[in-house]
């Protein structure tokens, strides 16, 4: 996946780009129905696979260590041959920081000779000491009284829909509905937290997410961390992969659907089950695992809806919260570059500026509707940053990026929505026929 050689710039790092016009195939041997591509979870060819990286100037071999990795196997094999410093740095809390010396070595004969090579570019380097200024100033550090209040603030809203329910069920629905949206938000930001009181952050998210929403937190883990590190990279974030229901490329007539042509039509409707498919593919892997916690957490939460509420308000509600949290995560990524991850030259920064675009939001209720996502860029570069830092810390991060010559990009609501709405509508018609 990553190239060794060293590049001076942001506008060096270049790539061979993603050719939107040709037909995209699945890659071999990868599962999935027809029109759809899924990824096997830490799937490496065999035991001796070699899986090395860099962080700071130190080769690790992790080949028999990845499986034990808490995040999982296969994130660690997409970062072979790569300097994995910012992205490792942007993930991990002090105690796995100090936890990297234990990690076996690489011998030398084994380091791919492109990552001997590559040194880090300036722009890698210039991040380096931006993020390094923004924790020295407590910009990572959580408060207290505002996560106190951001945990009050959802489950108010679902005790008052649940109250409401006999009498007023539309009005339910909106609030549970609202409540399971910023119920979404808040746990994702506390799954990010990495601080002195990360897993007090860690167990509260779990507990949220299932609580409200019946996720289940291992399987949001190991999905979103690819996303985090490799957002839009063909075939490895699986944020981008929604076939058959969307696509954005043209695939090959053996695994294409007939209603691809109607999809910039159900676009937003089908938003609305994004919900209920997490609902169901948490249930899975709990299941699968045998996680006796979180099936509880899962069954305490439909216990509570079934014995308050009725089917269509319980119905109703999860197709809300799936439909807002189903806007506003997938404009900010799936109008931008895509990236194929054979002919791509991987620099963590540059990459995130690559693939998001922010959303320009003017007042409170508008930020507390996207629940951070607005600035997606700042969140993706600073995972483990509260999400009530971002309007700070976003000047900071125009203010870089014009210093370093990258494009920060930020549309209104109206204009990333007709973007992303002309990017569906693109890939609902025929594939462009290849000039002779």
């Amino acid at each position: 996946m990553c190239r060794g050689a060293s590049k001076s710039s942001y506008e060096q790092v270049v790539h061979k780009p993603f050719n939107h016009d040709e037909v995209t195939k699945r890659p071999d041997g990868a599962a999935g129905t027809r029109g759809s591509w899924t990824a096997t979870e830490g799937q490496h060819l065999s035991e001796t696979d070699l899986c090395i990286f860099k962080i700071d100037d130190t080769y690790y071999d992790v080949t028999k260590w990845r499986d034990s990795h808490p995040g999982g196997a296969e994130i660690l094999n997409k970062m072979h041959g790569c300097d994995a410093t910012n992205a490792f740095y942007a993930m991990h809390s002090e105690a796995a920081i100090r936890r990297l010396k234990n990690l076996p070595k690489a011998k030398v004969d084994k380091i791919p000779a492109k990552l001997r090579q590559r040194t880090a570019t300036k722009t890698e380097v210039a991040f380096r000491e931006l993020r390094s200024e923004l924790e020295d100033e407590g910009f990572m550090k959580r408060v207290w009284w505002k996560d106190l209040l951001l945990i009050g603030h959802i489950f108010a809203l679902f005790a008052l829909g649940t109250y409401l329910s006999p009498s007023y069920p539309l009005l339910s629905i909106l609030l549970i509905g609202f409540s399971m949206q910023q119920a979404g938000w808040v746990g994702h930001d506390f799954h990010h937290s990495r601080g002195p009181n990360g897993k007090l952050y860690g167990g509260l998210y779990g507990e949220l997410t299932a609580l409200i929403n019946a996720f289940d937190a291992t399987w949001w883990d190991r999905k979103h961390n690819n996303h985090h590190i490799f957002p839009n990279m063909l075939f490895v974030d699986l944020d981008i992969h929604n076939e058959p229901v969307f696509h954005l490329w043209f695939p090959p007539l053996d695994d294409d659907v007939f209603y691809r042509q109607f999809q910039h039509w159900y676009m937003i409707p089908a938003y609305g089950a994004l919900y209920l498919s997490w609902r169901i593919q948490s249930a899975q892997r709990a299941w699968r695992e045998r996680n006796w916690s979180s099936l509880a957490l899962i069954a305490a939460n439909y216990a509570f809806m079934l014995y308050f509420l009725s089917i269509p308000v319980i119905l109703g509600s999860i197709y809300l919260g799936g439909l807002l949290v189903g806007v506003c995560v997938t404009v900010t990524h799936q109008s931008e570059e895509i990236f194929n991850k054979d002919q791509y030259e991987y620099e963590f920064a540059a990459h995130q500026f690559r693939s998001t675009r922010n959303v320009t939001t003017t007042n409170f209720l508008s930020q507390w509707f996207w629940g951070g996502m607005d600035f997606q860029l700042e969140h993706h570069l600073f995972p483990m940053m509260p999400k009530y830092n971002f309007p700070t810390v976003s000047k900071r991060v125009q203010k870089w990026a014009k210093e370093q010559g990258i494009e920060y990009r930020a549309s209104t609501l109206s204009e990333i929505m007709d973007i992303n709405y002309n990017t569906i509508k693109r890939f609902s018609g025929a594939a462009p026929k290849k000039q002779a």
